[in-house]
């Protein structure tokens, strides 16, 4: 901890018992059904070498993937460990229409270095799951302990419940399994990441298997500045006990440090400080003022400042940080109770503790004009970055959640059915002090700086430094959610083609606590306690297919999402807090089919999602009245083509806008993080009797609108960023590999903040890993 933040006020917050009873009544099957025999638990027997993954890890979703009428995309261990991927981010750019720009508030206005992720153009920063539970808020995952991420799109409240409308994500960990075999894989790269994992599983008796992955990574600078940095410690534990033949009871746990110093971006070159700025109709401003039309400027074009200044520091030295910690411990029993029953039941908590100063560079402001700070002209000749602006936080997050299901498989001669009727409940909490920043600057000699810290655009000084710190108030942002689901799925298969899917969720939420709004620039804001918010909402979804044979399917399918206010457990100060749920529609058609040798599963989809979203009436108040929509289709390929080349590939076309509201200038306007089309290819190539492994992909943006006051505020431009590897097998154990990520050099804006600065993308990275298997 780099600072001396104010402890909570002794009694302001007190977390309640997270003890919860759980009982779920199954109903009872007709007798006149004949009972069908369950499939059994065990992993397919799939080559884990293999890119095509036949099973999600939901038991909501009973179907092989060519027969679940939903996109899914899966990237599995082999891929990650193919393209060297250590992060969510990296994982995710093999999945088109996913897209990691402008997750922040609005869809676009923050910048930060926690996982955020749209799907389908719709922000699903709080659709994030881990083995199917909802995981806790507040952290970058690393993929240390996670052996393929699932990425479900379309509106899925019947499977999730509070969701986003484009989608969901879910991890799945590893797990102990009754074998033995173990791993040690160590990395360097030119960012002088030094990375080291292992991943052992031992069979400790007949009945009882463990397993652990350890990871170390220090690293990370990626414009060779010598002060960003990022440094994680991770160690997860997995214990199986096969408790009989028929029950058996895993009990997992995850704890995760990260030390950073973290960089949010670089000055964006805004209209005024390229000198293109021309004042509003009816502006005050002088006309003949030069300043008026924007004529003192930096001599730089708008957009972000020129990559040859990437490797500038904008910051200052010991200032930033963010320190992360997350912890989970969860536990998985399964019990076959028959040949047509089974039970399972999931228990997860979480915890995790981020508390980070980083500084947001702006170019500063010299003018003082009578427009000055209400839109008017601005001078920014003198180039000069303001350091003094800052994103501080501190909040920690805490989530409960358990879940009962009963799987049943029935069989009545042409009539097929696999039904799951389970109940989930969560409790989930976060709080936030409220934070105010106390720095006093000086410059190399100690001496006290007057007015903000600020730096040459061009040359920017290390020499700034700094005395006191953050301290937290009296009033903490304290907010509790609890949620009640009950939930129903029933797949039927009619005679030998037809294939009826039918799913539905009950959800009952509640929210309270206490919210500070307002604050700064001289506005004290406005502490409300005692607030709370009830919702209670119904997702449904359903499907027919039509099953032309044992490898294939056609379907069209309706699937709805509910996402009441206070979603991301925060309550906004107005009465929108009250209104209903916004909700949101998919449709789709589409077709799956997998090669007879069951090596290659190609698919296609046609979607619409309509979206109800918060809207203003004509006195102001909030209501559900706004509407926005995405429309495209989608295609993928994963699997083998032949024996010795494997491929992942998928498109995205999109179409997403804004298509109802109360201001008709918005009606038309497009939505961040929806580029008009994405695409993702990965193949490998084994030769020399499969010791050595030749990899290339590329995956490619039509570009990332970032949209503001009705217009498109920046646009990044389309680019494609090329990947390939070399792996060559030395021994039976050992492996060396080869990975260059971004192998042309391209560049272009990764997210973009309505604060005024950008986020570059990575730079040409070369890394080299050795692996050993035992």
């Amino acid at each position: 901890m780099k600072y001396a933040i104010n402890p909570y006020p002794p009694g302001k917050f007190r977390r309640s018992s997270l003890v919860v009873a759980i009982a779920a009544a199954l109903p009872v099957m007709a007798a006149a059904q004949e009972i069908r025999e369950l499939p059994t638990a065990e992993a397919s027997a799939q080559s884990e070498e293999s890119y095509l993954v036949e099973d999600v890890s939901s038991p909501k979703l009973t179907q092989p993937m060519v027969n679940i009428p939903k996109t899914i995309s899966v990237v599995p261990e082999s891929a990650l460990r193919d393209q060297g991927a250590t992060s969510l981010g990296d994982a995710l750019r093999n999945v088109a229409g996913v897209s990691t720009f402008g997750g922040g508030e609005g869809g676009g206005g923050v910048v930060t270095i926690n996982d955020k992720v749209s799907i389908r153009g719709f922000d699903a920063r709080d659709s994030i799951y881990v083995d199917g539970v909802r995981d806790v808020a507040g952290y970058s995952r690393d993929m240390f302990n996670y052996e393929q991420v699932e990425v479900i799109k379309g509106s899925g409240g019947s499977i999730v419940g509070k969701s986003a409308p484009g989608g969901s994500v879910n991890l799945s960990s590893k797990q102990a399994r009754q074998d033995d075999f173990g791993s040690l894989t160590a990395s360097y790269d030119e960012m002088e990441t030094v990375r080291l994992t292992a991943d052992y599983n031992t069979q400790l008796s007949e009945r009882v298997a463990a397993r652990i992955n350890v990871m170390r990574s220090e690293g990370g600078d990626r414009f060779d500045n010598g002060v960003e940095n990022y440094e994680s410690t991770g160690l997860a534990g997995s214990l199986l006990f096969s408790l009989s033949a028929s029950t058996d009871l895993t009990i997992d746990a995850l704890s995760m440090e990260q030390d950073n110093t973290p960089m949010l971006g670089m000055p964006f070159i805004n209209d005024v400080a390229a000198g293109e700025f021309v004042p509003d109709e009816g502006s005050p401003s002088d006309p003949n003022d030069p300043l008026a039309s924007g004529t003192g400027g930096t001599g730089l074009a708008m957009g972000p400042v020129p990559d040859s200044l990437w490797s500038n520091y904008y910051g200052i030295r010991g200032r930033d940080f963010e320190e992360v910690d997350t912890r989970l411990l969860g536990a998985t029993l399964n019990h076959r109770v028959s040949d047509a029953f089974a039970i399972r039941s999931q228990t997860r908590w979480g915890n995790n503790d981020n508390e980070s100063v980083i500084g947001r560079p702006l170019l500063t402001s010299t003018y003082s004009g009578p427009d000055a700070g209400r839109g008017g002209p601005t001078n920014y000749a003198t180039a000069q970055v303001d350091l003094s602006r800052l994103q501080v936080n501190k909040q920690e997050n805490e989530l409960f959640i358990t879940a009962l299901d009963g799987i049943f498989t029935l069989d009545s001669g042409d009539i097929e059915q696999d039904l799951v009727i389970g109940v989930e409940y969560f409790q989930e909490s976060q709080d936030r002090p409220v934070l105010s920043s106390d720095f006093t600057y000086v410059d190399a000699n100690g001496n006290p700086i007057e007015g903000n810290p600020t730096v040459d655009l061009f040359n920017p000084s290390q020499s700034l430094g700094f005395v006191g710190g953050v301290t937290s108030g009296n009033e903490v942002n304290s907010v509790e959610g609890e949620n009640l689901a009950l939930y129903v799925f029933d797949t039927i298969k009619l005679g030998g083609h037809w294939q009826l899917d039918i799913n539905g969720r009950y959800d009952r939420y509640e929210m309270t606590g206490a919210q500070f709004v307002g604050g700064g620039r001289g506005n004290p804001g406005t502490y409300t306690p005692g607030l709370k918010l009830e919702s209670d909402f119904f997702s449904w979804g359903g499907a027919l297919s039509y099953r032309f044979s044992d490898n294939g399917s056609i379907y069209a399918s309706y699937s709805d999402a509910n996402e009441p206010p206070g979603t991301n457990l925060s309550f906004s100060g107005g009465a929108e807090d009250n209104v209903d749920p916004e909700t949101s529609e998919s449709y789709e058609i589409g077709g799956k089919w997998q090669t007879a040798d069951q090596r290659l599963l190609l698919s296609a989809a046609y979607f619409v999602t309509v979206r109800s979203v918060l809207d203003d009436d004509e006195n102001g108040n909030p209501f559900i009245g706004g509407e926005q929509e995405a429309t495209g289709f989608e295609l993928s390929a994963v699997g083998a083509l032949t024996d010795n080349l494997s491929l992942t590939a998928n498109y995205t076309q999109l179409d997403a806008e804004i298509t109802q509201s109360s201001d008709v200038d918005d009606i038309g306007n497009g939505l961040s993080a929806a580029p008009d089309s994405t695409a993702s290819l990965w193949g490998t190539y084994q030769a020399l009797d499969n010791r050595l492994t030749l990899g290339l992909g590329a995956n490619y943006s039509s570009g990332d609108t970032y949209w503001r006051r009705n217009m498109p505020y920046f646009e990044t431009g389309s680019y494609t960023e090329v990947q390939a590897m070399a792996a060559y097998q030395v021994t039976d154990g050992m492996r060396l590999q080869l990975n260059v990520d971004n192998l042309t050099d391209e560049v272009y804006v990764a997210d973009y903040s309505a604060w005024g600065h950008f986020l570059p993308n990575d730079p040409r990275t070369i890394k080299l890993s050795v692996n050993y298997n035992f």
